[in-house]
């Protein structure tokens, strides 16, 4: 036994398929009397004559058919046992393998459910990091822009004071609100490094992905499942086939209707010479 090939079937090759001659030569006899038929009919004689020639060649086809049927029909069932060795044989097998693999197809899903979700809270604390370090920024700019406001309002005291000791007071706010100002504007740009380190970090985190043990390969194909096959036709008729049921079209047809839409009704011509 091959392990590469666990059936075999053996002396196939010393089978021969041949014509007999002496049909060669009945078919050459049939197309010389068919090549002397006249192009068109006349007459009845004319007509008998390429009938007659048509019959020979219905009874030689019928013969050639009749024939490879009969050649045929050994290997057929030779074929049929052959598929019927194999069935039995990996039978067994498919049921197992269909039974392995739908635990190994739940046991990815869930997997992949897992690391769905992981990614999903890694985004989240990216998102919740960066909407922090905004908001964050946003209340610094909202304070520097009181502390610029209430330095404004202590320069103009300054120059509106009537005496030194007013002056004074207002020039000292003037200058404690710079200094918030200042100190603002580093802690801004130090709480925007901060969160940026921060955001990177969560970035160069790895992705959580499924575990995949080697010789596994895991795709998710997309798919889709057919609702309502009239509804699609409807909103997408170049995404359906339409099929026409020419039995039941025919059933209709000799059962008397002549008038269906979409449909032109007629009686063809054929002519069959028997054997």
């Amino acid at each position: 036994m091959s392990t590469s090939n666990l059936i075999a079937v053996s002396g196939v090759d010393l089978v021969k398929v041949e014509v007999w001659e002496e049909a060669y030569s009945k078919r050459k006899a049939v197309i010389d009397t068919a090549d002397f038929c006249p192009d068109a009919i006349t007459d009845a004689d004319t007509e008998s004559e390429i009938l007659n020639a048509l019959r020979e060649i219905n009874r030689l086809l019928k013969l050639a058919e009749d024939g490879r049927k009969e050649a045929k029909a050994p290997t057929l069932d030779l074929g049929r046992k052959i598929d019927d060795a194999a069935k039995t044989f990996v039978d067994p097998l498919e049921l197992a393998k269909k039974r392995l693999s739908g635990i190994h197809l739940r046991w990815v899903t869930e997997q992949q459910r897992i690391a769905r979700e992981a990614e999903a809270k890694r985004q989240a604390e990216l998102r919740r990091q960066q909407e922090e370090a905004a908001a964050k920024q946003r209340e610094l700019d909202r304070q520097a822009r009181e502390a610029e406001a209430a330095k404004a309002e202590a320069d103009r005291k300054a120059r509106e004071a009537t005496d030194a000791k007013s002056r004074a007071k207002a020039q000292q706010e003037a200058r404690e609100a710079a200094e918030k100002a200042t100190a603002l504007g580093a802690q801004k740009q130090k709480e925007a490094d901060a969160a940026k380190l921060a955001q990177d970090e969560t970035l160069r985190a790895p992705a959580p992905v499924a575990p995949k043990p080697a010789g596994t390969a895991v795709s998710n194909p997309w798919a889709f499942e057919v609702l309502d096959i009239k509804a699609l036709h409807a909103a997408r008729p170049e995404l359906v086939d339409l099929i026409v049921r020419r039995n039941d079209i025919l059933t209709r047809v000799r059962h008397g209707e002549r008038d269906i839409p979409g449909l032109r009704i007629y009686q063809d011509v054929k002519a069959v010479v028997r054997t």
